[in-house]
């Protein structure tokens, strides 16, 4: 049975966009990977969340596989992956959730980049195609095949350069992006405002230049 992802719309709330990726299309080293998790895995399927508060990603300590962190976008954005999982289930599907990167060893914004969501910008944000880097993304695989999506031409990123000017840690490079460089700045920035061990203080710079989407109000934080 090939399933539309169309299907689990009815609880798929108008915050989030859904899209799928064959198996077929990673590479045989993200397929490795993908398949420690779910060795009969046939589809990746992509889960994107609008986040239109900044709140939602202020990331809390909380015992997750995220650095033992997590913030309101990505328990709003599990609590649809479950949906879906069940939705599954229901089909005589199996699906396994992905933990975040650091322990599934492939990005989810290169994952979602291989969808009709978006693209990755010249900031290495995932870009989607109306809400701009504004997207929290979350995973799953399963064993279920769904009808081929055609993810091909999805332009979003302007390439205006702006992030790369704006990046106070300049990390971000013309083809280039330096992720242990942005997580050392990070780490400074919440020694330097005193926040560190109460909650992870993220940049938001880059996002925030961002000709696309719409910005959420910016949290502040006092030193």
């Amino acid at each position: 049975m090939i399933l539309e992802i169309s299907e689990c719309a009815i609880f798929i709330p108008e915050c989030c966009d859904i899209a799928t990726v064959d198996m077929k299309e990673f590479a045989s080293e993200e397929k490795r990977l993908l398949e420690d998790y779910m060795p009969t895995a046939k589809t990746a399927i992509v889960l994107a969340h609008h986040v239109t508060a900044a709140l939602e990603w202020v990331w809390f300590p909380f015992e997750t596989e995220r650095l033992n962190n997590t913030c309101a976008a990505d328990l709003h954005a599990k609590t649809i992956v479950g949906k879906i999982v069940g939705w599954l289930y229901d089909k005589d599907f199996s699906a396994v959730t992905l933990p975040y990167p650091g322990r599934c060893g492939v990005a989810f914004k290169d994952i979602a980049a291989k969808t009709n969501l978006g693209e990755l910008g010249a900031s290495y944000l995932f870009l989607h195609k109306k809400w701009g880097p504004w997207t929290h993304l979350r995973i799953l695989l399963t064993d279920a095949t769904f009808v081929n999506e055609n993810a091909e031409n999805i332009k979003v990123c302007d390439y205006c350069a702006a992030c790369i000017k704006a990046c106070p840690a300049g990390v971000i490079k013309e083809g280039s992006f330096d992720g242990s460089g942005c997580g050392e700045y990070q780490k400074v920035q919440l020694q330097e405002k005193g926040i560190a061990g109460s909650y992870l203080w993220k940049c938001e710079i880059c996002a925030r230049v961002c000709s696309k989407g719409i910005k959420p109000n910016q949290v502040k934080i006092k030193a």
